[in-house]
């Protein structure tokens, strides 16, 4: 509004907008007095009847995070994919996804005891954003335990 200096401007512009939100309010697309906005088209909403894979893909587009996080979450889709697939899991909705699956998926995507806990991070934050959506009621991750990692010592290079 700030834009226009005369009045008949600022008065065209007020009507202008107060028609666009009276076309929004007769379509039903916002509904202030909700507070809640409908999905706008073709964006999918997290709902608790999704498959594993859909809903977690889905998590993954939503979830906000550094470039290197979300590779690693992109890596861990394609693993989880495969493990889901492997393990029989496809049909099981995200709802009944219980601490035992996560864990039988968790093990078969991970190779060593820091790919586990790496893992196990990641997907903390992706089963994080279903419980944000209430896709899951709670987040069956936070309950397994990292691996213990074995640190080796380091031979020290001298001069002699």
């Amino acid at each position: 509004m700030n834009q226009y200096k005369k009045l008949s401007e600022r008065q065209e512009a007020a009507k202008k907008c107060l028609a666009v939100e009276l076309d929004k309010l007769v379509k039903g697309d916002n509904n202030p007095f909700d507070r809640i906005q409908n999905p706008s088209e073709g964006e999918e909403e997290l709902k608790k009847d999704m498959l594993i894979v859909a809903a977690l893909k889905l998590a993954n587009e939503n979830v906000a995070a550094s470039e290197s996080t979300k590779r690693d979450l992109k890596y861990l889709m394609i693993h989880i994919e495969k493990a889901v697939e492997v393990l029989g899991l496809q049909s099981t909705a995200i709802s009944k996804v219980s601490k035992r699956v996560v864990k039988m998926i968790l093990e078969k995507i991970s190779t060593t005891c820091d790919r586990f806990n790496k893992n196990r991070s990641n997907l903390m934050i992706l089963f994080s954003e279903l419980c944000e959506a209430e896709a899951v009621d709670s987040n069956p991750v936070r309950d397994i335990k990292k691996k213990k990692l074995t640190k080796y010592l380091r031979d020290v290079l001298s001069d002699g």
